[in-house]
């Protein structure tokens, strides 16, 4: 209980699966800075195909860079079907 206390005050935290607290930042940081790592990662069911993923981090660093591009996108319907 003292060494838990501790490690408390100390900022390290201990999750479910075992990564302590900066483990589980950076994962977390990578997954909201990338939109491939969000999508396998939180979004298990319905992460997004690689044909997705490479659109979606064009128009995600456009927005993060300010850049103001438009983005047209057509997908076949079939596209990504395995």
């Amino acid at each position: 209980m003292v060494d838990e206390a501790s490690d408390a005050a100390a900022g390290v935290a201990e999750t479910a699966d075992g990564r302590d607290g900066p483990a589980l930042e950076g994962a977390l940081r990578h997954a909201l800075l990338d939109v491939g790592a969000y999508s396998r990662g939180l979004l298990h069911d319905h992460a997004l195909r690689p044909y997705q993923v490479e659109v979606a981090r064009a128009i995600a660093a456009s927005v993060r860079e300010r850049r103001g591009m438009q983005f047209a996108l057509v997908f076949a319907r079939q596209a990504g079907k395995d």
